[in-house]
């Protein structure tokens, strides 16, 4: 895992730090995870969480978090996979 980066084992997914506090990208993506079923990709940058903008790993923890505190079931997650940008609703594990 890179400096700064993080890992979301409930959805599948490691994190590293944007370029320039932009976003946050997957740097792994367990194939067996939520974030896989949703097709989730090794290099998508997040943007949103729950309508949260993320500059960093630790942002997107902290918006998962909340999103349970609030007893939500999933996150919709705004991102750029390639070219495109596009929502993806991410189901929250209660484990």
């Amino acid at each position: 895992m890179q400096p700064g980066g993080a890992e979301v084992p409930r959805l599948g997914l490691s994190l590293a730090p944007g370029s320039g506090g932009d976003g946050v990208v997957v740097s792994n993506v367990d194939p067996n995870g939520v974030a896989a079923e949703q097709g989730l990709k090794n290099g998508d940058v997040i943007y949103e969480v729950a309508g949260k903008k993320v500059a960093s790993p630790a942002d997107v923890q902290a918006a998962l978090r909340d999103a349970r505190r609030e007893g939500k079931r999933s996150v919709l997650m705004r991102l750029k996979s390639g070219e495109a940008m596009r929502y993806v609703a991410l189901r929250l594990n209660r484990a």
